[in-house]
């Protein structure tokens, strides 16, 4: 079919690359191995990351591969999405565990560049060319979560009484200054 070629096996070993369209071979003898050239699509389940703030994280990725190299594909490694996903969990949990935890939230797009950049040589070997890798979700640990939702509570409660406190300041300067004005004013009647 198009976007695929088949590799021509005789007896086990390796004889020819064929493009789409019609080849004859030998029945019992040949044996044709089907391998996609399109892009595949590889998802990846959560890794379990730890942050370079000793913050465990759960992480998981999307990887789009493209293969360049049918015959590498082929006999470079036994799995290719093995391979390629155990791949992307090492690096994964390496690039995560530089970061701290608060930077791993808004440096998702950044992730996935060093992710890709990182994956493209190691992959070269299996004829295969990492095209994009997507961070779908990073999340925390439940005690994390439910930490740094106190953490913001405990700020909107500070904000609030900063607030108020500046109010009932601004409220006890206003009065004061009403009440000078009022002293001037029946002074100023008294003449």
């Amino acid at each position: 079919t198009q976007g695929s070629v088949r590799l021509l096996e005789r007896f086990g070993k390796y004889k020819a690359t064929l493009e789409p369209g019609f080849h004859f071979k030998i029945p019992l003898v040949d044996k044709a191995r089907p391998v996609t050239m399109k892009e595949i699509v590889l998802d990846t389940p959560p890794q379990n990351c730890i942050t370079a703030d000793n913050a465990p994280v759960s992480a998981d990725a999307v990887v789009y591969y493209k293969i360049f190299d049918p015959l590498l594909a082929a006999y470079g490694v036994g799995d290719l999405n093995l391979a390629v996903s155990n791949l992307v969990k090492t690096q994964i949990r390496s690039e995560i565990g530089k970061l701290e935890l608060d930077a791993t939230f808004s440096a998702r797009e950044q992730l996935g560049q060093v992710l890709l950049d990182s994956l493209q040589e190691p992959t070269d070997a299996w004829g295969v060319a990492i095209t994009r890798v997507e961070i779908q979700e990073i999340t925390p640990r439940a005690e994390i979560l439910n930490a740094m939702e106190q953490v913001m509570a405990a700020e909107r409660d500070k904000r609030a009484l900063i607030l108020r406190s500046e109010g009932e300041r601004l409220s006890t300067q206003n009065s004061a200054a009403a009440m000078a004005d009022a002293a001037v004013q029946e002074a100023e009647a008294a003449k």
